[in-house]
């Protein structure tokens, strides 16, 4: 029985970690969750990222790279990710993560820029799992539920 190619386990795998964001979409859509709801869902969602996929993929990194290298690059994905923040801030996405109705959102008229800001954002966000997830493709491993969640 042949085997699919890698490119299409990526592809199978990408779209399948890529459509939680267009059922989250949808769900927000129909159901019109409250402020206290999102925080909630948003919390929930910050920790359980934190306490699966950061640690499992760390001690993954320390197996494979040792201690030192995990380490270096744990810390260096810490501080190019705040340094990122820091300067989304700066160039007009300080209020990006919050509610429009409560705190008015700067758009590209009012803060030229700003739109950038975001999707710099946004990839700087997805670049990662992506490429934890065509490293595991790669591999010929099945990405683990933390990564797909």
């Amino acid at each position: 029985m042949p085997t699919a190619p890698p490119w299409a386990h990526a592809a199978v795998w990408g779209t399948l970690v890529g459509s939680g964001l267009l059922f989250g979409l949808l769900a927000a859509y129909i159901a019109r969750p409250g402020h206290g709801v999102i925080s909630r869902v948003m919390g929930f969602g910050a920790g359980a990222l934190l306490a699966t996929a950061s640690i499992q993929l760390t001690i993954s990194a320390q197996l494979h790279a040792g201690t030192v290298s995990a380490t270096i690059f744990l810390l260096t994905g810490a501080l190019l990710f705040s340094c990122v923040n820091a300067w989304l801030a700066l160039a007009g996405a300080k209020n990006r993560k919050r509610c429009g109705e409560c705190v008015p959102q700067e758009n590209e008229r009012e803060r030229p820029g700003s739109g950038q800001a975001i999707a710099t954002g946004t990839i700087i966000d997805a670049v990662p799992e992506g490429l934890v997830l065509g490293i595991a493709v790669a591999h010929s491993m099945a990405p683990t539920v933390a990564v797909v969640v």
